[in-house]
């Protein structure tokens, strides 16, 4: 009996350990994550896995030309989340320079006030 129930709480944490790295993923998504999507090249495997099942048969042209687009849209994306990156660098670099002025102000203030 002892081992039985050893048996059934090592299963049952084994279990627990494996369900909870399949509700890792956000909002129950499988497959590749964001960071990855964003970072990889167009070689990547799942782009080029997207790629191929995408252009099944198609002839050599239409291939080319939907290769052509899918890349194209992709370079977008990607030049779309670089420049959005810039412009949150940018805002909290000023929302920073902000904060520091404020605080120069109060202290001044302050300093006035306790004099």
């Amino acid at each position: 009996m002892r081992k039985l129930v050893t048996v059934l709480v090592a299963l049952s944490l084994l279990a627990g350990g494996y369900t909870t790295s399949v509700f890792a993923a956000p909002e129950g998504r499988r497959g590749v994550s964001d960071q990855a999507m964003e970072n990889a090249s167009d070689q990547a495997v799942f782009n080029r896995v997207e790629d191929e099942t995408v252009t099944v048969g198609e002839s050599e042209e239409e291939k080319e030309d939907i290769m052509v687009e899918r890349k194209a849209k992709r370079d977008v994306k990607k030049a779309k989340a670089r420049l959005a990156k810039k412009e949150e660098k940018i805002a909290k670099r000023k929302a920073g320079k902000q904060q520091k002025q404020i605080q120069k102000k109060s202290k001044k203030t302050k300093k006035n006030l306790a004099e």
